[in-house]
């Protein structure tokens, strides 16, 4: 037989005068910090209470009702009314709806109470405040009324412009309300719609694998020196000979997303990332091993310029750089996930076994890419004679060469730090076990994945103040030596804290590439990102191998290099960065005296008419094939 479902009965509801309430010691909220009353009474004031209070009667020791109710539920509702009474808004007999309850625990009432509600959705919240400005309220007014902010208010009614489509992707979890305003930016809703076609479809899977397989090694790097009996030379070389392949591909990569477009440029190297994953896993000796990281490295290096360039094509130019850090932020989750999950992977199935897992996601990921990234938005010709969009215009700009050399020293050695020393430094320096250090190194991937997501931001607010990204980079420049100085120089503090600094210091690109931006029209973009990056990854390169040299100087004792030797080389990293900053600083400054044009006191006047030549002649070219 089935079972007869039982009917609940709701509690009976009945009003009660104020002063016959009292505020019950079941009530579960006892800190009032960040709690407001005067908000919830304003709002009383204004509507009346529109939700009633949960009370229980008091009774005496016969078990009588006394004619006063304890509120459980409600406190902050109540401690509202108490205001408005004393501030004689309100009578104190006035009656007051509430819902009377008999059964249950007091205290599980009070819990439910607060634990159950649930925040307005933003998209339901833009839409409620639409209807109260169709009703003829102002911005003002609806931000007074509902406590917020008259920003908040009007960042919610510029979804108006947004694509009816993108609103329900939004609602279903399918995007961040970062990214639903970004679209906000046109009122067309069919490029809108095409816009999100391309990106959900294109996804960031690539510099997820390309962080993932740069910092790896730091994970592996006990297992392998154990097995093949490596050097620090030999684990530096090992380690970096990624970025040097990575570095070398970058030029004729950059020239070839230019013309061809991101998707089939990502997907035709992601094949190499796999193949070299594959060789690494069944390696026997050193030379396969190197021959495995240097095809992994190949593999890789269009991830991240893949990803700007798209961004580029699909995105209008004042959103990109927050868009970058959102890209990097994400991809940075590979660094995560060659922490902990990598070695829970290690410890159960072996790096080889890892390494063959790689091999399979990286042929996976390439066939995804083909087949599901959508071709550039328009052909981007370079045919029809000589034209100046090409890399000589990147490197002829003096500007570069102002912004390289510190952003080069600066990111490679976070990248060349956190992809492999930052492990030996934890275990010969600080003396953590396995446990500890892979803790830390989970944070850094924490902290690199936020850095990037905190650049865009600082990027997109700063450029609403008038602020270039460029006094950004150099007051990241600072914080980055000053960190490494606090390791070299033992201050007292938690470990935890420079290398917070020195991860987050790895998403700079995000700035970088910010500045590139206001330098290099779109159309050079994937060659300005990819010379850039050659620097970058050059210099994580030279960093991560001379570490290794300057170190293994002095003679391990059981297994571990003495603090001497990492101070030493560190020192002679943060010398290199000193050097490129003051480069920055004095050519910004100079240019800051001089009449306003944008190439420093070193350029040439040659090098001046070459860059204005070329753009004027982009220009024309470029209104000619409209």
């Amino acid at each position: 037989m089935t079972k007869a479902v039982q009917r609940i009965t709701l509690s009976p509801s009945r009003d009660i005068p104020f002063n016959k309430l009292v505020l019950s010691q079941s009530n579960v909220r006892r800190v009032k910090a960040g709690v407001s009353i005067e908000q919830p009474a304003e709002s009383i004031a204004q509507r009346t209470l529109l939700q009633s209070l949960s009370v229980r009667a008091v009774v005496d020791a016969e078990g009588n009702e006394t004619g006063i109710f304890e509120v459980p539920a409600g406190g902050r509702r109540y401690r509202a009314l108490e205001l408005l009474v004393k501030q004689k808004r309100m009578s104190k007999t006035q009656a007051v709806p509430c819902v009377v309850r008999e059964g249950g625990i007091a205290e599980d009432d009070s819990v439910a109470e607060n634990d159950e509600r649930v925040g307005l959705h933003p998209l339901d919240q833009f839409r409620a405040f639409q209807t109260l400005r169709d009703l003829g309220m102002t911005e003002e007014d609806i931000a007074a009324r509902h406590f917020v902010n008259p920003t908040i208010v009007k960042q919610r009614l510029r979804l108006a412009s947004v694509s009816p489509k993108l609103h329900e992707v939004y609602a279903e979890d399918g995007m961040t309300l970062e990214q639903l305003m970004a679209f906000s930016v046109t009122a067309d809703h069919a490029r809108q719609d095409q816009v999100w076609e391309n990106v959900s479809r294109s996804g960031y899977d690539e510099p997820y694998l390309s962080f993932l397989f740069r910092t790896i090694n730091a994970t592996v790097a006990g297992s392998l020196t154990s097995e093949f009996g490596l050097g620090a030379g030999d684990l530096g070389l090992l380690t970096s000979v990624y970025y040097l392949t990575f570095a070398a591909a970058q030029i004729p990569i950059g020239v070839l997303l230019d013309r061809y477009g991101p998707g089939r440029i990502q997907s035709a190297v992601m094949i190499a990332a796999a193949l070299g994953a594959a060789l690494f896993a069944v390696s026997d000796n050193f030379w396969l091993l190197l021959g495995g990281r240097a095809l992994i490295g190949l593999g890789v290096a269009a991830s991240l310029t893949a990803g700007l360039k798209a961004l580029v094509l699909w995105f209008p130019s004042e959103r990109i750089p927050l868009l970058n850090g959102l890209m990097i932020m994400l991809g940075a989750l590979g660094a995560l996930t060659a922490t902990l999950p990598a070695e829970f992977l290690l410890v159960s199935a072996g790096w080889r076994a890892l390494f063959v897992l790689l091999a399979i996601v990286s042929a996976g990921c390439a066939l995804v890419i083909y087949l599901a990234v959508p071709e550039v938005p328009t052909p981007i010709s370079l045919a029809g004679g000589p034209t100046p969009i090409s890399l000589k215009a990147v490197y002829a700009d003096p500007r570069f060469w102002r912004l390289a050399p510190l952003s080069a020293t600066c990111i490679g050695t976070a990248w060349a730090l956190q992809g492999l020393w930052a492990a030996p430094w934890l275990s010969d320096v600080e003396g953590l076990d396995r446990s500890g250090l892979l803790w830390h190194l989970l944070i850094m991937a924490i902290a690199l994945s936020l850095g990037g997501l905190l650049w865009g931001i600082a990027v997109d607010r700063a450029r609403r103040r008038g602020i270039g990204p460029r006094p950004l980079l150099g007051l990241v420049a600072v914080m980055f030596i000053a960190a490494q100085l606090a390791l070299i120089l033992r201050w007292p503090l938690p470990s935890y804290v420079p290398w917070i600094v020195v991860a987050a210091v790895g998403a700079g690109t995000v700035l970088s590439y910010a500045i590139l931006a206001e330098y290099f029209p779109k159309e050079l973009a994937g060659r300005a990102n990819a010379a850039l990056n050659v620097f970058h990854i050059g210099g994580a390169f030279v960093v991560q191998y001379m570490t290794g040299l300057l170190v293994q100087l002095w003679a391990p004792a059981n297994g571990h290099y003495p603090e001497i030797a990492y101070q030493t080389a560190f020192a002679f990293n943060v010398g290199l960065q000193i050097v490129a900053g003051v480069w920055f600083a004095l050519t910004w400054i100079l240019t800051r005296r001089g009449e306003g044009n944008e190439l420093d006191a070193f350029s040439l006047k040659p090098l001046h008419a070459f860059e204005l030549g070329s753009r004027r002649l982009f220009l024309q070219d470029r209104e000619s094939t409209r």
